[in-house]
């Protein structure tokens, strides 16, 4: 983050009632009278504005045009204007300071250069001539983004939800395109990548975000810039590396209701002049939310903790090499259904909208459909939504996961880099939950489950990647690379619905996929505004899948 120094911003403390400089830090405090909320409002060269409204104090406003911008802050009926110069690929925020005893009357005006690695090189934001949603540090602190799922709120187009029953499984769609099946033979069309390592299954990928540079979402096909083909967009987590030459501790905790204790923290420790290394962990508890009256035991919770580990060497400016290390454990319960009483269908007043009345109980367009559901309709006979009655006295959501990757870099000559991405993943899930939240059964069996599954699943994978960076000239740029893949998956899976007729028959599935990929992408600058930019991939992917069902004594 560059501040914007003392002559760029002199317009605008000029205007505002207070103001003060921090020789130390650099930092210019804008101190205006808040009511609660506050207009910042900037308008470009070309008369475009862009516009918001903050009650937290903290705005980003990103300009798609660089230079002389007018800015405004309006808060409480008051609006005060200046002059503010955005370079390119700038963005300017407003940051209201916590240690003022009214921290939202006091704010920090500052400029942003935003720098992405979308397309393997780095790059202004505002020159990528791709669909892009990038989120830095300071975004996913300020927002309390703390995992995958609660990026969805942040960007456009983007779907993100837990798989059934597990609170570390994720599935993603970018432009309405996803994939919703968590087994294996289904792989999604959103790639996740951590620090450039591809993340092929829904199980385990609901990652939590801590010591993370940034955060990016790429729109559309990926496929001559990344290893691994992916048709709907690529989701990048970047985590910081460790800085040489600086010791940096960090620690943050949160503690709430039902036990709730989270906590994340790092460790940088320079080791001599040349080598530095980072320690990451992090912790999310708590207890269950919803009371099992079967048991008389709390179901719903979490236990999950992770660490990670980064050694750096950079012997030149020419040469750098970083080894990442993590491991994640989850003893977890898996998600527990609250059952509803099953509504007969009914014919209800044909309407062009929903209506629900005493004389119209159904709630569908078509006038046929399920009566109205409401919470006097659970099958445990209260209305507490946070009480259930399942037969499955035992869940388990447990889940292991651990990786080592390598990048290294060489700058061949000042216009070509070579690179090196090695990893390898390994990943073990074992799952039984309960689906339908009810004791009994369709069947009318005494004892028996309705349905409850069965999941024991582990998973390895391998990844090679070659890159060639070059600029021949100030307007010919290329990548080219080679990715080699393999991954192994075996599953074993038991639908425990015929449980009291002694007939559950289960599956023991594997699946071994190997790829091997050649691709290219070069952008050529055919003026000041015109840039083309052409690309090719060829993958080749084999596949061997072998399934076996057995009944329940283990007979074929």
């Amino acid at each position: 983050m560059n501040l914007i120094r003392r002559g760029r911003i002199a317009a605008v403390i000029a205007l505002l009632a207070q103001a003060s400089l921090s020789a130390a830090t650099g930092t210019a405090f804008i101190s205006i009278i808040a009511t609660g909320q506050a207009t910042v409002t900037l308008t470009g060269p070309d008369g475009s504005t862009l516009t918001q409204t903050t009650n937290t104090g903290d705005v980003t406003l990103a300009p798609k045009s660089s230079g002389l911008h007018k800015i405004s802050i309006t808060v409480g009926g008051k609006t005060t204007t200046g002059d503010i110069v955005i370079p390119d690929s700038g963005q300017v925020r407003i940051i209201f300071n916590p240690t003022s005893a009214r921290p939202f009357e006091s704010y920090v005006a500052a400029l942003e250069s935003v720098t992405v690695t979308a397309q393997r090189v780095e790059e202004a934001l505002q020159q990528v001539p791709i669909a892009i949603t990038a989120i830095s540090a300071r975004d996913v602190e300020i927002k309390g983004i703390q995992n995958l799922q609660q990026m969805a709120y942040e960007v456009p187009n983007l779907y993100l939800d837990k798989n059934t029953g597990t609170s570390s499984g994720s599935r993603a769609a970018l432009r309405g395109i996803g994939e919703d099946e968590s087994f294996f033979t289904s792989d999604t069309p959103v790639g996740i990548y951590v620090d450039d390592i591809y993340i092929p299954r829904q199980t385990g990928a609901m990652f939590d975000l801590y010591e993370l540079e940034r955060l990016e979402v790429l729109r559309g096909p990926q496929g001559t810039l990344y290893g691994r083909n992916t048709t709907a967009g690529a989701i990048r987590f970047l985590s910081k590396q460790p800085t040489v030459g600086q010791t940096r501790v960090n620690l943050e905790g949160t503690f709430g209701q039902f036990s709730r204790t989270d906590g994340r923290g790092s460790l940088n420790l320079p080791i001599g002049e040349k080598t530095a290394f980072q320690f990451a962990g992090m912790i999310r508890k708590h207890d269950g939310y919803d009371l099992n009256k079967v048991n008389g035991v709390k179901v719903n919770d979490q236990d999950v903790w992770g660490i990670r580990s980064s050694l750096r060497f950079v012997p030149s400016t020419r040469f750098s090499a970083i080894v990442t290390g993590d491991f994640l454990r989850e003893r977890s319960t898996p998600g527990f259904a609250v059952a509803f009483t099953p509504q007969a269908p009914c014919l209800g007043t044909a309407s062009p909208w929903p209506v629900v009345s005493a004389t119209n109980p159904c709630n569908t367009l078509a006038s046929f459909g399920a009566g109205a559901i409401d919470i006097n309709q659970q099958l445990d006979a209260d209305t507490d939504i946070h009480t259930l009655n399942s037969d499955l006295t035992s869940p388990i959501n447990d889940l292991d996961q651990k990786g080592i990757f390598a990048s290294l870099s060489w700058a061949a000559t000042p216009r070509l880099t070579l690179k090196s991405i090695t990893g390898y993943r390994a990943m073990e899930n074992l799952l039984l939950l309960d689906a339908d939240g009810r004791t009994g059964n369709f069947l009318g069996i005494p004892g028996g489950p309705t349905f409850h599954l069965y999941q024991d699943q582990t998973q390895d994978q391998w990844s090679q990647e070659f890159q060639a960076q070059g600029q021949p000239n100030s307007k010919l740029r290329y990548l080219v690379g080679a990715y080699f893949f393999h991954e192994h998956n075996e599953q074993r899976t038991e639908n425990l619905i015929f449980n009291p007729l002694g007939r559950n028959n289960y599956w023991d599935t594997g699946l071994d996929t190997a790829s091997r990929a050649g691709f290219a992408n070069v952008a050529y600058q055919v003026s000041e505004k015109l840039q083309v930019t052409a690309g090719g991939r060829y993958t080749s992917d084999t596949k061997d899948f072998d399934t076996a069902v057995f009944r329940p004594g283990g007979a074929p």
